[in-house]
């Protein structure tokens, strides 16, 4: 498996409230969010048609979570018990299917999701009943605006991003990997919206080497695994497309080996088009001239 919702806790924390309304919504109609934290989407899901819950949506991670409290109340049974690898340890954890979930006008039958208590994410919100991962999203074609905080299953005008990089991505253990062409390597990251921060895994440190400034602080990153230490500095310049995202802040896991070489946080684009049925997606940088 992978990690699941690795945050990085950097400051308090601003939890918003809304009150969410599902009833008789159309399949495009847009799903508005709440932030937790300034980058934590929470949705709201509709399990078995009956049952309405926040859910984390984590694009980072490739499969879903339901808290036991929930599953045992919905009569779920495990069919088996998996691994629950993040990048602060693993788990055993007990799997099941959901019958259906929704998320604004559109359904899935037979979701896998694990179950976990989510200590990490409830100490935050404890609204918080589990994590909608692509075990449900890559069944669907979406757009995810942080500016309008809503998500939009309607399709797309390409030409409406004005400032926007086209990336085409692979599937990889149900994960999706973006590639980032540089001069000198090409990058394969994970675009993570369960992530606070950019961070590179063993190879990608390897890769940026001359690019990364390391600094003396430790950072504490935490999942539903454990935590761990990890050392931080700055990166120089991360090329995404025609575009460059400069003097970015990083966490350095260079003794991690994963196929990926790093987390990429969508907290660094206005939007995201995600087309799961053609395999590419568009970003919309915050930073967006081609010389930053």
């Amino acid at each position: 498996m992978k990690k699941l919702a690795c945050q990085i806790l950097f400051v308090a924390i601003n939890i918003l409230f809304v009150t969410f309304n599902l009833s008789a919504q159309s399949p495009d109609t847009p799903v508005k969010f709440r932030l937790v934290r300034g980058f934590l989407i929470i949705v709201p899901v509709q399990i078995n048609n009956t049952e309405t819950l926040e859910f984390l949506l984590d694009t980072g991670t490739n499969t879903s979570v339901i808290i036991p409290e929930v599953a045992t109340r919905l009569k779920l049974r495990p069919v088996d018990r998996i691994e629950m690898v993040t990048v602060a340890g693993s788990v055993i954890a007990p799997r099941s299917f959901l019958p259906r979930l929704t998320l604004g006008g559109k359904s899935a039958e037979n979701t896998e999701v694990l179950w976990s208590d989510l200590p990490e994410l409830r100490r935050l919100d404890n609204r918080i009943s589990g994590v909608l991962g692509q075990s449900f999203l890559a069944q669907f074609n979406f757009t995810l605006d942080f500016r309008e905080r809503r998500i939009n299953f309607a399709d797309v005008d390409e030409n409406q991003f004005k400032q926007a990089v086209r990336v085409t991505f692979e599937i990889n253990e149900g994960q999706i990997l973006l590639t980032l062409k540089t001069k000198q390597t090409n990058l394969k990251f994970v675009l993570d919206s369960g992530v606070s921060g950019l961070i590179l895994f063993a190879s990608g440190c390897q890769k940026l080497a001359k690019q990364i400034e390391p600094s003396e602080q430790m950072m504490q990153v935490s999942t539903n695994a454990g935590k761990s230490l990890a050392q931080t500095g700055w990166l120089d310049k991360l090329q995404v497309g025609d575009k460059s995202l400069s003097r970015l802040p990083v966490v350095l896991l260079g003794e991690l080996e994963r196929t990926e070489d790093g987390l990429l946080p969508m907290r660094l684009f206005r939007s995201v088009y995600f087309n799961n049925q053609e395999g590419y997606m568009i970003l919309n940088p915050y930073n967006s001239s081609n010389n930053l």
